[in-house]
């Protein structure tokens, strides 16, 4: 698997139990109404907002994409947006210029380039990727403004301290420069698919609306799909379903998917659940992901006594093991069994 991890805003960060391929996931600063198609989106601004996600696995190569808009008056100019660190340690830090390009710096300072054709331009989104492999003498820097190539550095010293990988790609405010952030991805090189840029992409957040294959939790009041469609938002002990015995399964159908253009490209799911444990004792739960006649569970997660997030990601569909088509995704059940 190559795509680590997606990000479309509509989820509300809670604390995080288990992502694939995630040890910690920290963000401040949301917009509402003010996304790209007119959701949420990162509001990175003067006073030090972020976005920090960190990955389990070392990555020498790491592939990050991001809508971006400069909320600059009159054009972006000067401000910092996004680093790509080994911990603490800053390799590769990117700079949005004055012309509306983008300068890509080594984290000791030295400027390494800085693209030709960018676009950026103030109150305007942008599909921004960069493809990075961090090493000393055959590092290599790749930035694409709306699928097109504008800066493309090879065999250059991207590596800033002892080690020659990536595992934090952090986005940020800077103190010349607001910025708005959304339908982010997170790739490495190690798969056999989602290996590479994936171009201007958008995620969609798609919330339970009917009764699915398995009902075996309690409902707090109503019906099991009506506790659980918040919509991003975890109302806590408000609404919930509750299973107790080994085994118990609870599904939900999903709204579609918005009408994409043609011939999308579909490139993997992630089914999340807000969960904890209600006792003493260790109890785990998995995630359910159901296509069809297959159902696909995540590995056994391990509950805390306070609610934190959960999350299955699949590139392919579990049903055939190819990749999702639209109606695969408007058929999708997601839900949650009781492990142990």
């Amino acid at each position: 698997m190559s795509l680590l991890h997606f990000e479309g805003l509509n989820v509300v960060p809670t604390t995080l139990l288990s992502l694939p391929n995630i040890s910690a996931l920290a963000c401040s600063g949301f917009a509402n109404g003010n996304g790209r198609f007119g959701g949420k989106t990162l509001d990175l601004d003067w006073s030090g907002d972020y976005y920090s996600v960190t990955f389990s696995d070392n990555h020498e190569t790491i592939i990050v994409g991001a809508a971006l808009k400069s909320d600059n008056a009159g054009a972006p100019g000067g401000g910092e947006f996004l680093r790509l660190r080994d911990g603490a340690t800053i390799h590769l830090k990117f700079v949005m210029a004055a012309d509306g390009e983008i300068a890509g710096y080594r984290g000791d300072g030295a400027l390494l380039g800085t693209t030709t054709g960018m676009g950026l331009t103030y109150g305007v989104w942008r599909y921004f990727e960069v493809k990075a492999k961090i090493n000393n003498s055959t590092g290599s820097v790749v930035i694409k403004s709306g699928g097109v190539e504008v800066l493309n550095l090879s065999d250059v010293d991207t590596q800033n301290g002892g080690n020659a990988y990536c595992n934090v790609v952090y986005f940020q405010g800077d103190t010349a420069n607001k910025v708005f952030a959304e339908h982010l991805y997170f790739c490495s090189t190690a798969g056999s698919t989602c290996n590479d840029f994936l171009g201007d992409v958008r995620v969609d957040l798609l919330t339970p609306n009917a009764a699915g294959s398995h009902t075996d939790f309690t409902p707090s009041a109503g019906s099991n799909f009506q506790n659980v469609d918040d919509a991003g938002v975890n109302d806590g002990d408000t609404t919930y379903n509750q299973g107790t015995d080994v085994g118990d399964k609870d599904s939900y159908g999903l709204s579609d998917m918005p009408s994409p253009p043609a011939n999308t490209v579909i490139f993997g799911t992630r089914t999340l659940a807000v969960m904890r444990k209600t006792d003493v004792g260790a109890r785990g739960a998995k995630i359910l992901t159901i296509a069809g006649a297959t159902e696909h569970a995540s590995a056994e997660i391990a509950l805390s006594d306070s609610y934190g997030l959960c999350g299955d990601l699949l590139e392919l569909n579990p049903a055939d093991s190819d990749s999702y088509e639209d109606a695969d995704i408007n058929a999708l059940e997601a839900g949650v069994e009781v492990a142990s």
